[in-house]
């Protein structure tokens, strides 16, 4: 038995064992950053063996003399439950069906590209986060969004959302809107095949499309004999909507943008 770096680690675990991981290490770390209640500044104590955060104010024996009652006391406001951020992360497809667009983030490798991926906003559905995304990133309109699957993310409370989307491929891409884009670029469905093939591929040590600490969570850097070009792995919800495209089970794309806004 020996201790690991957890991104790598979640890399090598099976479907189950990375849901009780996440699991796990949100609770915990949600638990160890939130000591004090939000509405009067009283601390905190742990119910329901860490699952809720109580304000200590309203304990029979708290001493509450001459302040107004917490008004986490009022209603059913009186709990505060462990919170997970969601991430859209876009495989962008043109209207042929064979290219998709990848970008590189200025915190990643040089050799390492992923979908376009950001946190969803207050107030807004997963739809309307991908469109602002895309635009504020690489000034892409897209339509036809489909949601695809999601990938628990616990670092330190992402849910990673996958979708697909539809651009227009002869659009120019921009990487001067948010200063957060090195550059992008399309590659074919062939083009991908071949970069998957590659046997560097299949060793993850990280998943670089969660966004909480790019400095952190990007790859480590590639020895001399990796291939020029990464992609991520199949334990990365990047890497899954990528293959599925690559390989045809994405689904048809539509090559009208007057079929709809989603």
């Amino acid at each position: 038995m020996h201790f690991t770096e957890p991104r790598a680690a979640m890399g090598a675990l099976d479907v189950f064992e990375a849901a009780i991981f996440a699991e796990a290490r949100t609770i915990v770390d949600w638990n160890a950053r939130n000591k004090f209640c939000a509405s009067c500044g009283g601390s905190v104590h742990s119910t329901w063996a860490g699952w809720k955060l109580t304000c200590s104010t309203l304990l029979p024996w708290a001493e509450d003399t001459g302040k107004k009652p917490c008004a986490t006391a009022t209603g059913l406001h009186n709990f505060s439950h462990p919170r997970t951020d969601p991430v859209v992360i876009t495989a962008v497809v043109d209207e042929t069906g064979d290219k998709i667009l990848l970008g590189r983030n200025k915190k990643w490798p040089k050799n390492f590209w992923s979908c376009l991926s950001g946190f969803n906003e207050p107030g807004e559905s997963f739809e309307d986060a991908v469109k602002r995304e895309l635009w504020e990133e690489a000034g892409v309109k897209v339509w036809n969004v489909r949601y695809h699957s999601s990938q628990p993310w616990p670092f330190p409370a992402n849910l990673m959302c996958g979708f697909y989307a539809t651009a227009n491929s002869n659009e120019p891409l921009r990487t001067d809107l948010d200063n957060e884009l090195e550059e992008g670029t399309r590659i074919t469905q062939q083009e991908h095949r071949e970069i998957a093939a590659s046997a560097e591929n299949s060793n993850p040590n990280a998943n670089p499309d969660a966004k909480d600490v790019k400095s952190t969570s990007a790859p480590a850097q590639q020895s001399s004999s990796a291939p020029p070009f990464k992609i991520p792995p199949l334990t990365a919800i990047g890497g899954v909507i990528l293959s599925e495209w690559a390989y045809g089970r994405a689904g048809p794309q539509p090559v009208n943008p007057k079929l709809g806004n989603l």
